[in-house]
């Protein structure tokens, strides 16, 4: 961020009516010095640009409106005045709301209570020295205050890597779960800013240190869903990763700091491990939180973690799962055998199941939707049932798949 664009704003509020329209100074001091003054008019909800001093170093402003008797180079001061001490960030809004007396007092004296920022952001770093191996997962995060008006909310906190924008939140929570696994050795600048819907912002700043010692453990990268994308919450969706590891052991998907599926040395072996099917319906709609870990052979561990946002559809369609028979199931010849199915129904708008196999079809109207009169007298070898749920979302039917399910009927001896 170049330092051209980094610039502070003061809003006045709830000035003294005796002070409105009175001259205005508006100090910026470092090191006890004045840095800056720019002389205005006290208007209440006026705003003020100005730029903070060059470098790093800390910073007060200080919006004085003077008495009729202070004339400039007087070492103490009369009138009214807010204060904002100890400020680093070189990008930041200020409000100055609460004004107290300055008659006979020195501005290095000055209070600085009652004096709100529009926003105010807070970076948080794990505890410790926040020195890492690339590929670890670091948790950071924000604390945001908005101080705005009834109204004004907080429209995004965005983090960047020295400088570089890396991901922007619109909704709490807003912690970052950053893979540290592009990173070289040395030190990095993390920042956050705040910004609310009239456009006001804050910046803080913290520094991490990749060390040389490369985490050799597995690499793992979750390419769907990407971060912050959005699902529509009840549906199934595939979260996928790429793992590699020359002797990967293990594979861990969690949700919401929960294990979901867990895969062993076969599975991975069987190339299952890259895909959890996950029924979004066993979450809350929302900000949601997945991670994979992956283990290998020598205990070395390593993970990706994301979020990503489940919306709430307009209406939520019927899951089902046929329950029997199962996959595979064998039945003698000249059998009944039953067509059973579980459904999930947030709405319960369920109107019908309609089973078909050997092209006929079968309609149940009620619950549990179990036909229970299939006779296989005439079939052979691999058969299949497959099922649909008609359902009512207010404007008409709507139907849904669920898929089939085979199953053997043996010749009659």
């Amino acid at each position: 961020m170049a330092d051209e664009a980094k610039t502070v704003s003061l809003t006045l509020r709830n000035v003294p009516e005796t002070e409105l329209d009175e001259r205005l100074i508006i100090f910026t001091f470092t090191n006890g010095v004045v840095y800056s003054a720019i002389e205005a008019i006290a208007e209440e909800d006026t705003t003020f640009m100005f730029a903070p001093p060059e470098g790093n170093k800390a910073y007060d402003v200080i919006a004085f409106i003077p008495g009729a008797d202070w004339q400039d180079g007087d070492d103490t001061m009369t009138g009214k005045y807010s204060r904002f001490a100890g400020l680093t960030e070189r990008m930041t809004d200020l409000v100055a709301d609460a004004w107290h007396d300055a008659t006979g007092v020195s501005p290095e004296d000055l209070t600085s209570d009652g004096a709100l920022k529009a926003v105010k952001v807070t970076l948080s770093l794990p505890a410790g020295d926040n020195e890492y191996d690339a590929g670890d997962i670091v948790s950071i995060g924000a604390t945001v205050t908005n101080n705005g008006e009834p109204g004004v909310t907080i429209a995004s906190v965005t983090y960047f890597i020295d400088g570089v924008e890396e991901i922007s939140y619109t909704q709490k929570p807003y912690t970052w779960n950053y893979n540290t696994k592009d990173l070289g050795p040395g030190k990095y600048s993390i920042s956050v800013i705040a910004t609310n819907s009239e456009g006001h912002s804050d910046e803080d700043i913290g520094e991490i240190v990749i060390n040389d010692d490369l985490n050799d453990g597995p690499d793992v990268d979750i390419t769907s869903p990407t971060a912050l994308s959005s699902w529509t919450h009840g549906n199934f969706y595939n979260v996928n990763a790429n793992i590699t590891d020359s002797d990967l052991a293990s594979v861990e998907y969690k949700i919401n700091g929960s294990t979901v599926a867990t895969y062993s040395k076969d599975d991975i072996d069987d190339g299952l491990h890259t895909t959890y099917r996950w029924n979004t319906a066993d979450n809350s709609a929302g900000l949601n939180t997945i991670e994979v870990i992956a283990t290998d052979e020598a205990g070395a561990t390593r993970s990706d973690v994301i979020n990503v946002n489940l919306d709430v559809p307009s209406n939520y369609t019927p899951k089902g799962e046929i329950a029997n028979p199962v996959s595979n199931e064998e039945f003698d010849e000249g059998e009944v055998i039953s067509f059973m199915i579980n459904i999930s129904d947030v709405e319960n708008e369920i109107d019908s199941v309609v089973y078909t196999s050997n092209a006929t079809r079968y309609k149940l109207t009620s619950a549990p939707y179990t036909y229970s009169g299939f006779n296989t007298a005439g079939l052979s070898m691999y058969q299949s049932v497959s099922a649909q749920i008609y359902y009512n979302e207010g404007n008409g039917s709507q139907v849904t798949s669920t898929g089939s399910t085979s199953f053997v009927v043996n010749p009659a001896p």
